[in-house]
């Protein structure tokens, strides 16, 4: 993952950072993740060192078309939001929305809401032909881990995670002909895994039916 540093398109986010630096150079780093993202333009990788970013104001992070966002450390790097007021369907509260092609990949990340705060999510697709990558993560949320908002089509790859949550840790209801792929990946919801196919969604995926479901 770190070898995406010889990228020439690459803005830095790092704990030491400032927002008002270029976040072109180690030295020169983002503080905030969503500084790093106003700067990004198409094609850039935004570079996440280890620790935990929350943005304030409770924003969501909007990753623009054609950017890509990795951690260093798994484990260590971590983008984190606390909703207290609901989503809705059509529009949930995501800490991360992918706004075209994304990829994701090698982070934490987490939506902290409360249990009676509803559509809110780690990651969603709400954007007509999302392509999303999502790659060595952890992610998870309490009202679903990955919200598929409905009546957009949608395709994504989640490869080598974990996506955990209390209700549904994969909530499907994009438009016909969206998929979502699942590779090497643990869907885990407390409340039982619960994934939604409506209006001809395809979801591919292994499921031991126990609530704790390895994926292939």
């Amino acid at each position: 993952w770190v070898g995406a540093t010889n990228n020439t398109n690459m803005l830095y986010v790092g704990k030491w950072g400032n927002d008002s630096n270029d976040g072109k150079t180690v030295n020169d780093a983002k503080l905030t993740v969503g500084s790093a993202i106003t700067a990004a333009t198409s094609a850039d990788t935004i570079l996440v060192f280890p620790g935990e970013y929350i943005e304030a104001g409770e924003a969501i992070l909007n990753l623009p078309n054609g950017v890509r966002l990795i951690g260093v450390d798994l484990d260590k790097t971590i983008i984190s939001q606390t909703f207290t007021s609901n989503g809705a369907s059509l529009n949930p509260k995501s800490v991360i929305k992918p706004q075209g092609t994304n990829y994701i990949a090698n982070l934490t990340i987490n939506d902290n809401s409360a249990l009676t705060i509803t559509y809110t999510d780690a990651i969603s697709f709400s954007v007509e032909n999302n392509n999303v990558t999502i790659e060595h993560c952890n992610l998870s949320g309490v009202y679903d881990g990955i919200f598929g908002v409905e009546a957009v089509k949608y395709t994504a790859k989640i490869i080598d995670s974990k996506v955990t949550s209390v209700y549904d840790a994969v909530a499907s209801y994009g438009d016909q002909g969206s998929v979502i792929d699942v590779y090497n990946s643990r869907l885990e919801a407390t409340g039982g895994i619960s994934t939604k196919n409506t209006r001809a969604v395809a979801v591919a995926l292994g499921s031991t039916g126990t609530g704790t479901a390895p994926l292939i």
